[in-house]
């Protein structure tokens, strides 16, 4: 899964990225930038591969990190990357020109990196490199395993005393699951149906990024402790609460579903929502029923208690009187 955090620097609040949906075999990847505190999702650009137009000598990678950070660019963010978007040149456009600092993991293939700082050494042991503007952490968790880590928001080389490990370290494992949060949190109560229809497949995705969205900004705006399942709900409610208004009195609605809509509007349904009638009336005399065809000649003395025109036993349902009611 494709990953991207930006923080405020000197914060833990930030922003990410990363989406994943799928389609029969076909798997569709939104690339998004998400806040690492509260996961709100700021930005969203769909994975295409090769960038085609102007960007085709511009790296992917770095295509999706600039344009998707173009929201914060001059804020001095920090953002945090993993290391299929880290390059060092990559760190120092987004520093000069974008007044944007960024953390990320780096490959061991990179060609600016010094040798000495590719090799393991003991556990728990640390070597640092600095630059004018980037800091280099060579940490080596286990043996024979080294993990490389870039920064042009770090300018020493402090060490947790307790975990022996650099704050480089403890700032990238801090800032760097925003996305799959709010991946998880999308997943937790979707709106996605099973369709062979991308474009729909997609509208299912955005309903829920907006849910989740929606209820960060609700919680923080209000200061209230609500859960996101009850959230949903009322929300979902309100969505649909104007429309069922609209429809309880139309004539068009059947009967069944003007009674399924009272019950879901409870108190506050309108006054006028169903006949007080009785479900069939009878007529003084014998007519032809006005849904039969002429030729059948069906008569009846059963008008309907709402249009009140003549209806026979094939066009009429039987309902129960708290049906009825």
């Amino acid at each position: 899964m494709l990953q991207l955090t930006s923080s405020f620097s000197g914060s833990e609040e930030s922003v990410l990225f990363a989406c994943t949906f799928q389609v029969n075999h076909y798997v569709i990847k939104i690339v998004s930038m998400n806040d690492a505190k509260t996961f709100y999702m700021i930005n969203g650009i769909p994975y295409v591969g090769k960038v085609t137009s102007d960007y085709q000598k511009q790296p992917v990678p770095e295509y999706y990190v600039v344009h998707l950070s173009e929201p914060i660019h001059g804020s001095n963010r920090n953002i945090t990357v993993d290391n299929w978007f880290s390059s060092v040149p990559l760190f120092d456009k987004m520093l000069t020109t974008h007044q944007c600092t960024m953390v990320g993991t780096l490959k061991k293939n990179k060609r600016e990196i010094p040798p000495e700082f590719k090799s393991a050494k003991e556990p728990d042991t640390s070597i640092f490199g600095f630059d004018q503007t980037k800091t280099l952490v060579s940490y080596t968790p286990k043996k024979n395993k080294c993990v490389l880590l870039l920064s042009t928001m770090h300018y020493n080389a402090a060490v947790n005393e307790e975990s022996k490990k650099p704050e480089m370290v403890h700032f990238y494992n801090s800032t760097k699951g925003g996305t799959d949060t709010f991946d998880q949190l999308c997943h937790n109560y979707s709106t996605a149906r099973r369709t062979n229809r991308w474009p729909l497949r997609v509208f299912f995705g955005m309903l829920d990024q907006s849910g989740v969205n929606s209820y960060v900004i609700y919680t923080m705006r209000n200061k209230v402790d609500i859960r996101r399942k009850d959230y949903l709900f009322d929300l979902g409610f309100s969505l649909v609460e104007p429309q069922l208004k609209r429809r309880i009195n139309q004539i068009t609605v059947r009967r069944p579903i003007r009674i399924g809509i009272v019950e879901i509007l409870g108190d506050d349904a309108p006054e006028k929502d169903l006949p007080t009638e009785e479900p069939a009336e009878k007529l003084e005399k014998r007519v032809r029923c006005y849904l039969c065809e002429r030729n059948e000649d069906k008569k009846t003395n059963i008008k309907c208690a709402e249009c009140h025109r003549p209806t026979c036993p094939a066009h009429r349902v039987l309902l129960c009187k708290d049906c009825a009611c």
